[in-house]
């Protein structure tokens, strides 16, 4: 299960994700390490192997209904080496996410009508329900409206993604 509760955790599965653009500019891509060193919770994160990477990515074009092309996997060379990676077409994952956006705003206005809509509700429907979570170069753990917004501002095509990781977190720990 990508996204699980249970009496006492949470468990989410993270993406690290960078531009290509931004890993040429640096000599090598945004990783899980760069990321940890500045977001506490990321210390105790497993980071997949290379098969549960590929599996992880392959859910993630699942949950999206992307095609097999929108997702490719290659090593890719860097100034500073050779970085094995999934390469994710933006276009596609934007569309999706639009419809998504769409959906949950649906959901929202439902909510709404009710003669006392459920604010809390609202709030998770808008931001925090996601399948997945996103850590891209500002170390920020983001749910997929917030990767939605930093597709709308991209003017790239393609997205690295150069990790995944598990979060284990205490259920009273903030999202």
């Amino acid at each position: 299960m990508v996204f699980s509760e249970n009496n006492n955790i949470k468990v989410k599965k993270l993406f690290i994700i960078d531009s290509i653009s931004s890993a040429n500019k640096r000599g090598r891509p945004f990783l899980l390490n760069d990321a940890a060193k500045e977001v506490f919770l990321l210390r105790s994160c497993m980071e997949s192997d290379p098969l549960s990477f590929r599996e992880d990515c392959l859910r993630l074009r699942d949950e999206y209904e992307l095609n097999v092309w929108h997702i490719r996997f290659e090593d890719m060379t860097f100034k500073k080496g050779t970085y094995s990676v999934a390469i994710l077409s933006i276009p596609a994952l934007f569309d999706t996410l639009l419809k998504k956006k769409y959906n949950k705003c649906e959901r929202i206005k439902l909510e709404l009508q009710k003669s006392n809509p459920d604010m809390w509700l609202i709030k998770y429907i808008a931001w925090n329900e996601s399948p997945f979570y996103f850590v891209w170069q500002n170390s920020r753990i983001i749910p997929e409206m917030g990767l939605f917004l930093f597709l709308q501002e991209t003017p790239e095509r393609e997205l690295l993604i150069t990790g995944t990781c598990t979060l284990i977190m205490d259920k009273n720990q903030s999202n």
